[in-house]
């Protein structure tokens, strides 16, 4: 049975819902002890547990997009001139896939010269990939981090350097002189930067619990990058 062009649509619709997480509860490490004596689930295993539950969710709606073929095109440029980052990078790479006709570059000039859009330099490499001068599109992306990336930058490569034993969540947030959890969670931990250099550790009970650890990848890249980068003494727990 054919796909009508609303089906297309939902499953557009069905991708951008699935790349969109919900806020996570925010909770004490005190509580999350005492839950833990008490041998309930605790919320840092809950939240891991429905962490799972939503990278398989997204899996599986990047998988059907991407088996839809090109008669998903339209709906795709429909979408990837909506705002988000995730969920249309999963367009673009579909777009990649199948694209390459004159619809989609008229899609993709408008994304590329958007000052705020984090498809625009994407946009422009694809582009340029179809054998399009981007020369001619202003504002002409930016090529270099701006102080405060590097700032961040530089505070997550002394965060891994710190995690080369196990450190639980509060001597990191300490480390950096945060105080909000959620912040320290989604600016720091939820990171592109830090996927596959930093790992929790398996451990549900005992001191290692809720901890984090460097992986060998996180290392190698704080010595290429920040090879002067040395971890200040703070203890953990």
């Amino acid at each position: 049975m054919p796909y009508e062009e609303e089906d297309f649509d939902a499953l557009v619709a069905w991708v951008r819902l699935a790349f969109t997480w919900p806020k996570f509860h925010q909770y004490s490490d005190d509580m999350d002890d005492w839950l833990a004596l008490a041998g309930m689930e605790t919320y840092t295993e809950r939240r891991n547990r429905e962490v799972g539950e939503l990278i398989d969710r997204e899996d599986s709606a990047k998988r059907s997009l991407m088996c839809a073929g090109p008669g998903a095109l339209p709906a795709v440029r429909r979408g990837l001139r909506r705002s988000g980052k995730r969920w249309r990078m999963v367009l673009l790479e579909f777009m990649e896939k199948h694209g390459g006709e004159e619809e989609d570059k008229v899609v993709l000039r408008l994304v590329a010269v958007r000052n705020r859009d984090p498809l625009a330099s994407p946009a422009r490499d694809l582009l340029e990939k179809w054998g399009e001068d981007t020369s001619n599109l202003y504002p002409q992306r930016r090529t270099t981090p701006t102080p405060s990336e590097l700032l961040h930058q530089e505070k997550l490569a002394r965060l891994v350097a710190f995690c080369r034993e196990p450190r639980k969540v509060r001597d990191m947030m300490r480390l950096l002189g945060l105080h909000n959890r959620k912040n320290f969670t989604w600016n720091y931990l939820c990171s592109p930067i830090l996927r596959g250099r930093l790992e929790g550790t398996s451990v549900t009970s005992g001191p290692l619990r809720d901890c984090y650890q460097a992986t060998a990848e996180g290392l190698e890249w704080v010595q290429q990058h920040y090879p002067d980068l040395v971890a200040p003494p703070v203890p953990c727990g």
